[in-house]
C-alpha cells in the first residue's frame, strides 16, 4: 500500500468521539485531599432548605478550629474586610505563580500533576485580592486551552477543598464559564465565604445577571447579603427596589453597610411620597437612623434626596400611631439636624430650618412620656432595650427600671453601661454591688457551665464595668478576678490594665496569690508580660 492511500482513513474506521475523553476533560483526574466546599454546601441545603444558610454556611470545610480566647469572626466578615477595606497588595510573588500554573496546566490535556499543582499554588493566595489579581493574570488564547481553562475553572469549584481554590474557580469561570454554570455558581454563592466570587461570575456568565444576584441575595444573609446587595446597586427595577426598602438592607450584621444601597438605589425619598404603611415606615426609620450614624459606607452627605426622605418621614411618623421606635428615630434625626447636618452639602439653611421645625414639633406631643413609659413595662428584653435612650432622652429616670431588669437579665452590656454612663459616685457604686451579686456566679469558671453564648456576653459586660472603675483603685475586685479568668483575651487585657492603673498599695490583698496562678497558664504573650508586670 502506498503512503498517500494511509494518510486519510475512510469515514467507517473514524474513532466515535464519544469513546474518548474530550482534549479538554477533566475525566480521569483523582480528587483532592479533604471534603470538597460543593459538598458542603449541598449537605446544608439538604438538612436546611435553599437559604440562608445557618451561620453563612460556617465553619467551612478547612476552616481550623479557633484558639482559646482567640476573637471569632463572623462567616465571610474577614474576606468582607479584606475585600471591601484593605487595599490590596499587588507585590506578593503568589498570584503570578498560581497563574503561571494555570497558563501551563491549559497547554496540555488536563491531568492529575498538573491540575493538583494548581490546586496547590491557589492555595497559598493569602487574600481575595489576590485571587482577583490571579484572573487578571491568566492568559489562554487559544481555543482549547479556553476551553480546558473552563472545565479548569469547574473541577476547582466542584472539587476543590480550599477556599482559595475554590474562589478562584468561580471567579476564573466568571470569565470563561456560560449561562449553563448559574446553577454550580449560585449554589456556591450560598456560603458568604464565596458570595462576592459569585456575584461578580453571575455578571459574567449570564447577558442579564440582576435576576440570578437577586435571588442570590435573597437566599444569604450575614456578609453573603452584604456582597449580593452590593451587586444589586443601581438597580431600577420595582420588585428589587421594594425589596430593598423593606428588609433587603438587613443583613444580620449592621444596617450601616447596606443604607446607602438602600436608600438610594431603593429609591427611599420617592417611595416615602407615596403610600407609606407601617412596614415601610419602620424600615425608612432603620434607613434613616442607619445613615445618620453612617461609619463603615455610606451617611447622609452622601444621599442627596436625604432632606426629601427625612421630611416625608416625619410628615408621615405624625400621622402614624405613636411607637418608641418612632420616638426614638424622631430624636435621632433631630440630634442630627442640630449637630451634624452643618456638615452636610445636600441641605441648606433652610431646608435645616425646616426639617427641625418639624421634628420640634413632633417631640412636643404630650403623648410621649406615656409611650416611652409603657415601653419601659415591655417583658421583651430587646423592647426594653430600645425605649431606654429615647425615655432618658424624654426626660424619665431610667435608672429604677434599668437596675429592676438587670436583677433578671444581667447579660446586657448596654443596660450596663447606661447605668454608668454620667452615674454619681454613689450610684457607680450600686451599680458595682448589683454587678458584683448578679455577674460574679456566671463566670466561665464557676460550677455552673454557661449557656451558649454567655461567656461572650459576660465578657462584654465585664469589660463595659472594668472600663468605668479606672479612677476608683480597689472598687469591684471580684469582677476583676472573675475577668482574669476568662477566656476571653480582650476580657482578661481588660481586667489587666485595670490592675496597672491601680496603686499597688490599694490593689486587694488577694491579687498577688491570683496573678501568680494565673501567669503561669496565659497562653497569650502580651498578657503574660501584663501578669509579670504585676
Amino acid at each position: 500500500m502506498s503512503g498517500g492511500s494511509a494518510a486519510r482513513p475512510s469515514a467507517g474506521r473514524r474513532r466515535d468521539p464519544r469513546l474518548r475523553p474530550a482534549l479538554w476533560s477533566t475525566a480521569g483526574v483523582l480528587p483532592l485531599p479533604g471534603p470538597p466546599y460543593l459538598e458542603h454546601v449541598e449537605r446544608l441545603l439538604t438538612a436546611h432548605g435553599r437559604g440562608p444558610l445557618p451561620d453563612g454556611g460556617g465553619p467551612s470545610p478547612d476552616e481550623a478550629p479557633p484558639k482559646p480566647g482567640q476573637p471569632l469572626w463572623m462567616p465571610g466578615a474577614l474576606e468582607g474586610i479584606l475585600a471591601v477595606r484593605v487595599t490590596p497588595d499587588d507585590s506578593s510573588p503568589t498570584p503570578p505563580l498560581a497563574a503561571a500554573a494555570i497558563v501551563r496546566a491549559c497547554e496540555q490535556p488536563l491531568g492529575t500533576i498538573s491540575l493538583h499543582t494548581v490546586a496547590d499554588r491557589l492555595a497559598d493566595l493569602s487574600g481575595p485580592s489576590d485571587v482577583d489579581r490571579l484572573v487578571r493574570l491568566v492568559r489562554v488564547d487559544s481555543l482549547a486551552g479556553r476551553l480546558r481553562l473552563a472545565e479548569l475553572a469547574r473541577w476547582l469549584c466542584r472539587s476543590g477543598t480550599r477556599l482559595r481554590q475554590v474562589q478562584s474557580g468561580i471567579a476564573l469561570l466568571g470569565s470563561v464559564g456560560g449561562p449553563q454554570d448559574r446553577t454550580l455558581v449560585t449554589t456556591l454563592g450560598l456560603l458568604s465565604v464565596l458570595t462576592r466570587q459569585s456575584v461578580a461570575a453571575l455578571r459574567g456568565i449570564l447577558p442579564d445577571a440582576e435576576a440570578a444576584v437577586f435571588e442570590l441575595a435573597r437566599r444569604t444573609s450575614g456578609w453573603g447579603r452584604i456582597h449580593a446587595v452590593h451587586g444589586l446597586q443601581g438597580t431600577t427595577t420595582p420588585r428589587i427596589q421594594d425589596w430593598l426598602l423593606r428588609g433587603g438592607y438587613d443583613s444580620g450584621v449592621i444596617d450601616e453597610e447596606l443604607a446607602g444601597i438602600a436608600a438610594l438605589s431603593g429609591d427611599l425619598a420617592g417611595a416615602l411620597q407615596g403610600d407609606v404603611d407601617d412596614d415601610l415606615l419602620h424600615h425608612a426609620g432603620r434607613l434613616l437612623t442607619a445613615l445618620r450614624w453612617g461609619g463603615p459606607a455610606e451617611d447622609l452627605a452622601d444621599y442627596p434626596e436625604g432632606g426629601v426622605a427625612i421630611e416625608f418621614y416625619l410628615r408621615s411618623a405624625a400621622e402614624a400611631v405613636p411607637t418608641i421606635e418612632i420616638l426614638a428615630v424622631v430624636q435621632t434625626l433631630d440630634r442630627y439636624l442640630k449637630d451634624g447636618a452643618v456638615r452636610n452639602p445636600h441641605l441648606d439653611a433652610t431646608a435645616s430650618r425646616r426639617l427641625s421645625w418639624l421634628t420640634a414639633e413632633l417631640l412636643s406631643r404630650p403623648v410621649w412620656p406615656g409611650v416611652a413609659e409603657g415601653a419601659l413595662a415591655c417583658r421583651d428584653i430587646d423592647a426594653f432595650c430600645l425605649a431606654v435612650q429615647p425615655a432618658a432622652r424624654a426626660g424619665i429616670d431610667v435608672r429604677p427600671a434599668v437596675l429592676g431588669r438587670l436583677e433578671k437579665d444581667a447579660l446586657e452590656p448596654f443596660l450596663w453601661d447606661r447605668l454608668l454612663r454620667r452615674a454619681t459616685p454613689e450610684q457607680i457604686a450600686l451599680t458595682v454591688t448589683l454587678a458584683e451579686r448578679v455577674l460574679v456566679g456566671r463566670r466561665p469558671d464557676a460550677d455552673v457551665s454557661p449557656e451558649a453564648g454567655e461567656s461572650e456576653r459576660l465578657g462584654e459586660c465585664l469589660v463595659t464595668i472594668l472600663g468605668r472603675l479606672h479612677g476608683r483603685p480597689g472598687r469591684g475586685w471580684p469582677l476583676v478576678a472573675a475577668a482574669l479568668g476568662h477566656p476571653g483575651v480582650r476580657v482578661r487585657r481588660s481586667a489587666l490594665r485595670l490592675l496597672h492603673a491601680w496603686p499597688a498599695d490599694d490593689r486587694p490583698a488577694s491579687v498577688r496569690t491570683l496573678v501568680e496562678r494565673l501567669r503561669w497558664t496565659e497562653a497569650d504573650p502580651e498578657l503574660r508580660a501584663l501578669f509579670a508586670g504585676l
